[in-house]
């Protein structure tokens, strides 16, 4: 099963994607402070999930 997996910043900017993704590992590193939504998408389900990057 393929899954969509997307990451907005809060201000609805899209700044990461991966399509046909089995698993996904994110490296967040490199992203600047703030708070972001975590999009997954598969067949059957929609998940969201808010992920604060602090440093």
């Amino acid at each position: 099963m393929s899954s969509m997996v997307f990451l907005f910043a809060l201000c609805s900017v899209q700044v990461s994607t991966n399509d046909q993704a089995q698993s996904a590992d994110l490296d967040l590193r490199a992203l600047p402070v703030g708070v972001y939504l975590l999009k997954v998408r598969t067949e059957e389900r929609t998940y969201t999930q808010k992920i604060l990057v602090q440093k």
